[in-house]
């Protein structure tokens, strides 16, 4: 979805987007765009997925916000298999999903709400760092087929440099934004520990 909302920013257009069993999915633009929305096109999936999470661990400490977020997740599911989700693994994926985000957020305590959050989260962060793995192939695979050149070839192609260094720095910037986001959670949890007397 990082690819698809970049493209709509970018001038491009968001056609379609496909998601498939193994996890991996495609975004299709409606046009061509400059080589600057290229390269942001490019590089908005693994850096949107890695800021996505960070921001959703902040976010997870408060049980009330938790909520809102799941809702806001959930509906952003529904709203994204209604408009673009174009086959039928990726729709019941994401409507289902969608109802389930949206239905915990209302079910759910505010504390538990919390925990799934952080759970989303941590899965969006790690996920971000585990799939830039597949960037220092030489080639893309999608639902087990190759389908021509990675984002981090498509990146060296309209910038600088070769594949290997892309990949490197978004890996490196989802390792930052995990480690912002955790450093932060932590220093809100100490302050919002009453103080022992005896200290």
């Amino acid at each position: 979805m990082s690819h698809g909302l970049t493209m709509l920013a970018t001038g491009a257009g968001f056609e379609s987007l496909e998601i498939y069993e193994d996890t991996s999915g495609i975004a299709h633009a409606s046009s061509g765009t400059s080589t600057f929305g290229r390269a942001l096109i490019a590089s908005s999936g693994y850096m949107g997925a890695s800021l996505l999470g960070a921001v959703l661990l902040v976010i997870s400490q408060s049980g009330r916000r938790a909520r809102v977020a799941l809702i806001v997740i959930g509906a952003a599911m529904l709203l994204s298999a209604w408009l673009w989700v174009d086959n039928r693994f990726g729709f019941i994926v994401s409507a289902v999903g969608g109802l389930l985000f949206v239905g915990s957020a209302i079910v759910l305590r505010e504390r538990w709400a919390s925990w799934a959050l952080s759970f989303v989260a941590a899965q969006a962060c790690i996920n971000a760092v585990l799939d830039i793995r597949i960037l220092f192939r030489a080639k893309l695979v999608i639902n087990g087929e190759i389908a021509g050149a990675s984002d981090a070839h498509r990146m060296a192609e309209t910038t600088f440099g070769g594949p290997s260094l892309w990949a490197g720095l978004w890996l490196a910037w989802s390792f930052a934004l995990f480690f912002v986001a955790l450093r932060i959670a932590h220093v809100r949890e100490r302050r919002a520990k009453p103080k022992d007397p005896t200290d």
